[in-house]
């Protein structure tokens, strides 16, 4: 007679009506083989991210242009970048207007310096609310004061732009409808390392911080995710176009504003007080609950693993979104969570008695 069979206990499924209890990260055995096999995926990923990524004939960190990189001096701190970008889809083409507050570093200063897209086109500029001088030659936007600022006081810049139709940047990318994908249409935005200029004028280079506010309009049907906490989202007259605002009041580097559009399906739930924001393209909302049900849990591991709660984009406030952050276009890719998420989910799952590492602590928005 051979050994009896180990029976193997099944292990539901994750559904986001559980992540109302909120497991919690407890002392357990296995939690430093754990970290030992998250250092390995994370390794293994990163060499293979290496490998399989050739190199650009335009990087400035390939032989034989590679060179040692300065960061450019500062005029003056980037205190607030405050924009409205208008999107024309169907011309493939946008409007803005930016106000980006500075306070001057130095006393006299008397010319601001700006990244402006060689793409964009500037139709105006203000200083306080009244008309400056300005040039634009290639991806420099230099602005003219009527009179030297003293170090110190902040002053308000707006530059009005447009973006030229049908060009696909490396900023920002359209995306477009296809006889497989009739439904495939938005845009998203890629700043780093200094390509947001292509699409908002304002200090791009990652050695200054400042917050953000953004009101995108764009067609009724669509939603809008960017950085920080969505504030309002009003439909135009007649339904055909609609604004998001967003808001993000600490301050970060420009590289990282971003902006993904287009028609979505979205589900909030709660952690700890902040609020989970979910999106997949429109249509494959059913897909949520697999496809993100093990995102508290994974905040939870982070949480306790590195004893650093997740911050939000305002620790001031219980009230915080988390964004996706990689827009996968097509069905049935869907929009995830960034994919050490994923792979840390799979890890957990894969590790013995991992169930057992965590107990519930309570309510979510306890």
């Amino acid at each position: 007679m051979g050994s009896p069979r180990t029976k193997r206990r099944a292990i539901p499924r994750t559904s986001l009506s559980q992540a109302r209890m909120v497991p919690t990260l407890m002392t357990y055995g296995t939690i430093p083989t754990l970290r030992v096999r998250l250092l390995a995926v994370v390794w293994l990923a990163l060499a293979m991210a290496l490998a399989a990524t050739p190199a650009r004939a335009d990087s400035p960190f390939a032989p034989p242009t590679a060179h040692v990189q300065h960061a450019p001096a500062r005029d003056y701190d980037l205190q607030h970048v405050s924009f409205d970008l208008d999107i024309d889809y169907p011309n493939r083409s946008f409007r803005g207007v930016v106000v980006n507050t500075i306070a001057p570093l130095r006393d006299g200063l008397t010319v601001l310096h700006f990244d402006c897209g060689a793409n964009l086109t500037v139709t105006a500029c203000e200083i306080a609310g009244r008309p400056a001088a300005f040039d634009h030659d290639a991806d420099a936007l230099t602005v003219t004061l009527a009179a030297p600022q003293p170090s110190g006081k902040p002053v308000a810049v707006t530059i009005h732009y447009r973006g030229a139709g049908g060009v696909d940047l490396h900023g920002l990318h359209w995306l477009t409808p296809t006889p497989a994908e009739p439904r495939r249409v938005g845009f998203w935005t890629m700043g780093e390392p200094y390509y947001n200029r292509q699409w908002l004028p304002t200090w791009d280079y990652p050695n200054d911080f400042a917050s953000t506010d953004a009101r995108v309009t764009v067609p009724g049907d669509w939603f809008v995710m960017s950085n920080g906490v969505l504030t309002s989202n009003t439909p135009g007259s007649g339904g055909k176009r609609r604004t998001f605002a967003w808001r993000m009041d600490q301050p970060y580097a420009t590289y990282l504003i971003s902006l993904v559009a287009g028609p979505m399906d979205v589900r909030n739930a709660t952690w700890r007080g902040i609020k989970l924001m979910y999106a997949v393209p429109k249509g494959l909302g059913s897909h949520i609950a697999d496809t993100f049900g093990e995102t508290p849990r994974i905040l939870c591991f982070f949480s306790s693993t590195l004893g650093v709660n997740y911050p939000g984009p305002n620790t001031r406030r219980r009230s915080r979104t988390i964004s996706p952050a990689v827009w996968r276009t097509s069905p049935p890719r869907l929009l995830k969570c960034t994919p050490w998420l994923t792979a840390v989910s799979a890890l957990i799952r894969a590790s013995p008695g991992w169930r057992t590492s965590f107990r519930t602590s309570g309510s979510a928005t306890s």
